[in-house]
């Protein structure tokens, strides 16, 4: 009787620690192309257009205020660029430190820290935008500031990465696959919720009010995070200091940990997961800060019409994520390797055909391609799970946010690069990089296929003797 009640509310506590999760990721998204557009506002009234011209031009792109986009796009694109720069690096480096530290020290206090910072976040970006609106216009940069609460303190990576700690710790290893994907269909709902709320509120209300009900969601996740969550570790070191966060031995313990030597070529599947992760995400996430600025481009999209699509696109994506799930994964018995490797596929030829879309209607039809791409990160984190122990977790998981800040810092600028060097010819470019991403990602997944299949029919031989 005991062993059920303590099922019920482990089950209860994983349930609040999700909607929490979903809070933040909603809270994240929903004033998130509302910012860009107040910075291409700022940006316009910093190069000296009138206030009613750059009103216009942040909620409608059209024939009158097309030259002024054209000559804004660059100056936007950048600051659009730090911000995601900020938003991946920093929280990356503090992940050298939080992963491992949480192996020691729990899982729980690396949320609040990430919960605290949410709300430190959103509540700056609702007074900056009030003062910008209301009393005096800011500089466009002003904005960056917003994310240095929410970076600086863990952010979406530590939270992510302590949850999947947490699943790890909690549950059965056969029953972590389900809550891994549960966690990106979350992602991808609370993206889906954001979007089509922010769409609907732009119509009833102004920016200031938005970003007030982002920030009192990331209140109402901080408090479940805070007062509702038990800790998973049943031992952890419970004094502990700055000094023991930012300790090098972690950083030391991490490497370790992910490059010591493992029975049957777990060390180079381990490490090749990290990379799919990390080139995928990549691929999937990232590209989008420059979707909208390309939409805006080729089809004169407005924000509306942006967040209209990526709704849609959303939906997609977790139908293709649960019909991956339930039919090819549980009915067909496709292996895991096999469906990540048709995801990755589906995924670039998602990339090369939107490339050439010159019509709306055709990009709506080629999102189909990609609607399975997010089953690739909750099969890689169950095989990562199957592989390390669970005081390895956190140090696995740190050290995955770091190949995926290195891929980002490399990355990102090559992205920049091509947009700004072909918005006006050929805007489509940098999906060509996102499809030669997705080559080499589907190249590492044949080799861990390969690996694997020595692996097993080692196994089989050893059994036969």
């Amino acid at each position: 009787m005991k062993e059920i009640k303590s099922n019920s509310q482990k089950k209860l506590k994983l349930i609040l620690l999700e909607f929490s999760f979903f809070l933040f990721i909603f809270a994240t998204i929903l004033p998130s192309n509302l910012l860009l557009n107040q910075i291409l506002k700022q940006s316009c009234i910093q190069s000296g257009y009138k206030k009613l011209i750059c009103d216009e031009i942040s909620q409608s792109n059209n024939n009158k205020t097309e030259k002024i986009e054209e000559e804004l796009q660059p100056y936007v694109a950048k600051i659009n660029v730090i911000i995601t720069f900020l938003y991946t690096s920093v929280p990356a480096i503090l992940q050298l430190f939080l992963g491992p530290w949480s192996d020691k020290y729990g899982r729980k206090s690396v949320m609040n820290l990430a919960s605290i910072g949410y709300v430190l976040t959103h509540t700056l970006a609702a007074a900056i935008c009030y003062y910008s609106d209301n009393i005096h216009p800011l500089p466009p940069w002003i904005f960056i500031f917003c994310y240095i609460p929410v970076n600086f303190l863990g952010g979406f990576q530590s939270m992510l990465t302590a949850i999947v700690c947490y699943i790890k710790d909690t549950c059965e290893e056969s029953k972590c696959f389900y809550h891994f994907t549960i966690i990106e269909i979350l992602i991808l709902f609370g993206y889906f919720c954001g979007i089509l709320l922010c769409s609907i509120l732009v119509e009833l209300t102004n920016a200031v009010n938005i970003f007030i009900i982002a920030a009192i969601c990331t209140f109402i996740g901080a408090i479940i995070v805070i007062f509702f969550i038990d800790e998973s570790l049943k031992e952890i070191e419970k004094s502990y200091n700055l000094n023991s966060i930012l300790s090098c031995s972690h950083i030391f313990d991490m490497i370790k940990t992910c490059l010591i030597p493992r029975a049957l070529h777990q060390r180079s599947i381990l490490l090749s997961l990290i990379f799919i992760i990390s080139l995928n995400k990549f691929v999937t996430d990232d590209e989008r800060n420059l979707c909208y600025l390309f939409e805006r481009v080729v089809y004169n999209w407005t924000l509306n019409d942006h967040n209209f699509f990526e709704a849609t696109k959303m939906l997609m994506t977790v139908a293709g994520t649960t019909f991956a799930m339930t039919v090819l994964k549980n009915f067909l018995k496709i292996s895991d390797l096999i469906l990540i490797a048709f995801a990755i596929f589906s995924n670039l030829i998602d990339n090369i055909l939107r490339a050439f879309a010159k019509q709306s209607w055709q990009v709506y039809v080629i999102s189909i391609f990609s609607s399975t791409r997010m089953i690739v990160h909750p099969l890689c984190r169950s095989l990562i799970s199957s592989i390390v122990l669970q005081n390895e977790m956190g140090k696995v998981m740190s050290f995955a946010s770091t190949i995926e800040s290195i891929v980002n810092f490399i990355l990102m600028p090559i992205y920049l690069s091509v947009y700004e060097a072909t918005f006006l010819t050929f805007p489509g470019a940098f999906y060509f990089v996102s499809a030669g991403i997705g080559i080499i990602t589907l190249l590492i997944v044949f080799y861990v296929i390969f690996v694997n299949g020595f692996v097993v029919n080692i196994k089989k031989k050893y059994v036969e003797i």
